[in-house]
């Protein structure tokens, strides 16, 4: 009888942590239709990237660093299933940002590279 209960609160748990993934997910894709780089993603989840509107590299991956810091499963609370949602979810979409993002954005960096050292070459 005391499995069977447990057994009942589980799927409780998990229909609970369901739903609230969905709203949170819901949220998160209107952010990530939203953006149009890392700098406004981060902005848009309240992390500050440098001085300027359209900020260094390196600043954008030094905020990219912090996001993933402040939204790291592990750091959020393990007694709030909603905050323990949420992070695991800002966390997943900051990734995918990042594989999006700075994928494009490396061959951008790289060729205008190539064609300084072309033109210091010629």
């Amino acid at each position: 009888m005391l499995r069977l209960f447990s057994q009942i609160q589980e799927e409780e748990y998990m229909n609970i942590k369901e739903q609230l993934r969905g709203e949170i997910l819901k949220k998160l894709r209107q952010l990530e239709n939203e953006c149009s780089d890392m700098t406004s993603l981060n902005r848009g989840l309240g992390i500050n990237v440098g001085t300027s509107l359209r900020p260094l590299p390196n600043e954008v991956h030094a905020a990219y660093k912090r996001a993933m810091f402040k939204f790291h499963q592990d750091r959020a609370s393990k007694t709030d299933l909603c905050e323990h949602v949420k992070a695991k979810e800002k966390c997943k979409l900051i990734s995918c940002m990042k594989e999006k993002f700075c994928n494009t954005s490396w061959h951008w960096i790289n060729s205008i590279l190539r064609m300084d050292m072309i033109g210091v070459l010629i």
